[in-house]
């Protein structure tokens, strides 16, 4: 048995948001997340006054981004179960909100998990991203492929600002040499920042033929949050 796995069974029922005993996910926790509502910005997905094509906060060529729920309330807590403490069944939990908020992608689309670095995939033993567009991807009957690599690794984003986030995503990504680029991509993630990995993420893949880019999050980090 994986290693991965094995620590989901020994690790004690509980829910990763608040602790008590129970399901990985409360439904008073998952009852709790904020989810974003329109009008949001049709690029980025950010919420918006009004029904807008692109909004200040838009990064990138994105034929458009959308998450789920406001990385807030018990949503980091979800997040850093999943990749910190390895419970990898949240993978599933965070996966289904996504598949709630987001409508499912034209046939033809496929499902493309942000990827890892060697060294990153070494200490945590596997891509979060991963799990959920798997997870995604039988919600959605759509397929999901390895089509991107990560070609040059920098330390952790988490708490970096808006302009170093952008230059360390930037030229880190390239198409993977398993197969051709899918013509039309739906980048899945965890969660959306500054949107500076999406941006570049979205740029290797139209520079290996994809001409649709669009993406998927569980979460997006609001102003002041």
């Amino acid at each position: 048995m994986p290693a991965g796995r094995l620590l989901d069974l020994l690790i004690p029922p509980a829910c990763a948001g608040c602790g008590l005993p129970g399901p990985p996910a409360c439904e008073g926790c998952l009852g709790g997340l904020e989810p974003l509502v329109p009008p949001l910005c049709g690029g980025c997905g950010a919420p918006a006054g009004v029904p807008v094509a692109r909004c200040p906060a838009c990064r990138g060529r994105i034929d458009g981004a959308r998450q789920a729920v406001a990385y807030s309330e018990a949503a980091p807590a979800l997040v850093a179960a999943l990749k910190d403490g390895r419970r990898r069944v949240l993978a599933g939990v965070l996966a289904e909100r996504i598949a709630r908020a987001v409508p499912p992608p034209p046939l033809g689309a496929v499902l493309v998990p942000v990827p890892l670095g060697p060294r990153r995939m070494s200490e945590r033993g596997f891509n979060q991203s991963l799990l959920i567009a798997r997870e995604l991807a039988r919600r959605w009957g759509r397929p999901a492929a390895e089509a991107l690599v990560r070609v040059r690794e920098e330390p952790a984003q988490r708490g970096s600002a808006a302009t170093a986030r952008a230059r360390q995503a930037a030229g880190a990504f390239a198409p993977a040499n398993a197969g051709p680029v899918p013509a039309h991509a739906v980048l899945v993630d965890d969660v959306h920042t500054t949107g500076a990995t999406v941006a570049d993420c979205a740029r290797a893949l139209r520079g290996g033929g994809a001409r649709t880019v669009a993406a998927a999050c569980f979460a997006r980090a609001l102003p002041g949050r």
